[in-house]
């Protein structure tokens, strides 16, 4: 989880963002590296294990790209399908990597058990 809010509410996403953009270790993070992605985890996306049915989603997904910066310099097609997920590459050929981000929320099917402790 890029932030955790420690309830099941999408209400406050981008006030925990903004808090962790603030954060010194972050701040000294990101004046560090040269670029930082990422996909989001059932609390970054609003709620413990939400998945596909979860009804805040669109604001959600808006919250995060904000929160990573994408498409503030220029448009994005993250910011326009229905997702997270991304891919990059980086080096120059013949040392390429390109690395893969799945986002495994978006489109999840609720969970056969809802919680495994609850189902033993």
């Amino acid at each position: 989880d890029a932030v955790y809010l420690g309830r099941d509410q999408p209400e406050g996403l981008r006030e925990a963002y903004q808090a962790q953009l603030a954060h010194p270790g972050y701040r000294s993070l990101l004046n560090t590296v040269k670029h930082v992605d990422g996909v989001y985890d059932d609390h970054d996306l609003g709620e413990n294990d939400a998945g596909k049915h979860f009804a805040h989603q669109k604001q959600s997904q808006a919250a995060f790209l904000d929160f990573l910066g994408v498409g503030t310099d220029a448009p994005s097609p993250r910011r326009e399908r229905h997702g997270v997920y991304s891919s990059h590459v980086f080096g120059a050929p013949p040392h390429q990597t390109k690395v893969i981000l799945l986002d495994t929320r978006t489109h999840r099917d609720d969970y056969l058990v809802w919680n495994v402790a609850n189902a033993v």
